[in-house]
């Protein structure tokens, strides 16, 4: 273990959200730290950056241990049971929505890695890579609510793309959750969950007459 200062990667691809970031410090100030971050020989966070951010804030001390890669370390928290203790499994619910809310890629740092030769390829099919370069959500963004669609193959089906703030995401995944659990879709040949909860929420609103 060492005393390395730890610092924020200045070229980091994620810009983060509000709303992820309130994830975060709501998570450690519940129920304290869990993951690691990685750094690396300098100090420069590689993974973690957001949580080492306001863990900082908090006062939380941090503890570097040395490791070349060959070495997988696991965090026991011995206050913790996954078997008796609700903190627990909240935790865990905890690191996975904050890292899934708290992502937005930045397209200008992404584009900078491309251009010093990094194939981002290996992340994304080139159809989604293009859509992040646009600033666009891709693929595994909303769970898959805008699934690329192959080229030339898109009848009889449309991708459609909505900007929603924070507050208004929170609705729109709670509708859509309870509109899954409504029963069967209609079979229409669209494989996407999320579209086929979103044309039966929408059947129901005219239905009642709304419009």
């Amino acid at each position: 273990m060492t005393d390395t200062i730890i610092q924020q990667d200045p070229q980091n691809a994620n810009k983060g959200t509000v709303r992820g970031r309130g994830m975060v410090e709501r998570s450690l100030q519940q129920y304290g730290a869990g993951r690691s971050v990685l750094v690396d020989r300098n100090g420069v966070i590689i993974a973690g950056n957001k949580t080492a951010e306001i863990a900082q804030e908090l006062g939380i001390p941090v503890t570097v241990i040395e490791s070349d890669g060959t070495t997988l370390y696991a965090i026991k928290r011995t206050d913790l049971d996954m078997a008796t203790d609700d903190a627990a499994k909240a935790l865990g619910v905890a690191d996975n929505r904050a890292s899934e809310t708290g992502l937005e890629w930045d397209p200008d740092v992404l584009q900078s890695f491309m251009d010093d030769g990094l194939d981002l390829e290996q992340f994304w099919f080139p159809d989604e890579l293009a859509r992040v370069l646009e600033g666009l959500p891709d693929g595994d963004e909303w769970g898959n609510a805008f699934e690329s669609l192959p080229d030339g193959d898109k009848s009889p089906f449309q991708q459609m793309t909505f900007t929603v703030a924070d507050a208004q995401a929170e609705q729109v995944d709670a509708a859509i959750a309870a509109a899954k659990k409504a029963g069967p879709f209609i079979d229409t040949g669209n494989e996407n969950s999320n579209g086929n909860a979103l044309a039966r929420i929408c059947e129901t609103y005219l239905t009642r007459g709304a419009l």
